[in-house]
């Protein structure tokens, strides 16, 4: 509230004391109340969950075993991973042993390399400690042509290709033949100012790329 210093302020309503050395004294005390404010704006609520989430994690719920070369087992679900692999989609449809038993072995990963790659499915998070981790996972997204991850991996590679890890990048590009990889590890081997050992015939190949 404003005060209209332009009507006059009676002497009789100072306080006593109020005066000091001439001049007037002024005390206000005011309450303040902040407002209660809902918030209904649906555009600022924004949520984000992975499929790991929606998983009961007791054993019944999941109707596919993976068994590994160490004999250790992954559990999981067909139907989920139907929708991210054609080729184990492949296996469950058709008259399979894997459909009629629900078990799949698989003897070119290790364990850790499985677990690992159901894991990065279903939307865990995946922390690679080496290049050759990667590699590992793009290995076996490759085998069961699972593109996302194919995608998204190959890119952490482009991203990360050093002098030390160019040889182990190189030797992958070339033998699973990712033509985006090839064409960035020759770009990077062409502008190196220090010695390294690629396999003779990458380099050769390399030099017959065309990098426009």
């Amino acid at each position: 509230m404003l005060y209209d210093y332009s009507k006059k302020f009676p002497h009789s309503n100072l306080k006593l004391n109020c005066i000091v050395n001439d001049r007037v004294i002024i005390v206000v005390t005011a309450t303040y109340c902040v407002p209660y404010i809902t918030k209904t704006d649906a555009h600022s609520c924004k949520l984000q969950f992975q499929p790991y989430e929606f998983v009961d994690q007791s054993c019944e719920t999941y109707d596919f075993e993976i068994i590994t070369v160490e004999g250790g087992r992954v559990l999981a679900h067909k139907g989920f991973l139907s929708m991210v692999s054609p080729v184990l989609n492949s296996m469950y449809t058709h008259n399979t042993k894997e459909a009629q038993t629900g078990v799949v072995t698989i003897k070119d990963f290790d364990h850790a390399i499985v677990n690992t790659a159901v894991d990065l499915l279903y939307g865990r998070l995946f922390e690679p400690k080496t290049v050759q981790d990667v590699i590992s996972m793009l290995r076996f997204a490759e085998k069961y042509i699972i593109k996302a991850v194919i995608t998204r991996l190959t890119g952490w590679l482009v991203e990360n290709i050093i002098v030390d890890n160019l040889p182990l990048i190189t030797q992958y590009a070339w033998k699973h033949s990712s033509e985006k990889l090839k064409i960035i590890c020759a770009r990077f081997y062409r502008k190196l100012t220090k010695v390294c050992y690629i396999d003779p015939d990458i380099v050769a190949d390399m030099a017959k790329l065309s990098l426009v």
